[in-house]
């Protein structure tokens, strides 16, 4: 078994203010701060992977892609699913 897929799609961001907390583990008066990670305004979405195998073993190649006036992100993923 072999197949394609193409995904294409666009991504746009409602809210532009990031956001941080501050936390702590129960027990511990050391604080620290977690802030969310930096999205990039609106950006069209690409993605293509290949999945070939049998019934009992399935290998996906992958990769995609973020567009946006600000940055391009692209990322590329592998994968075996083994069923017994």
């Amino acid at each position: 078994m072999l197949r394609a897929s193409l995904d294409l799609g666009y991504r746009s961001t409602l809210s532009s203010t990031p956001y941080e907390v501050s936390a702590n583990f129960v027990g511990y008066d050391e604080q620290f701060t977690l802030r969310s990670s930096e999205e990039f305004g609106d950006a069209a979405t690409v993605g293509i992977s290949m999945v070939a195998g049998s019934e009992y073993l399935k290998l996906r190649l992958g990769v995609g892609g973020e567009f946006s006036d600000e940055a391009t992100v692209a990322t590329a993923n592998a994968s075996i699913k083994l069923r017994f």
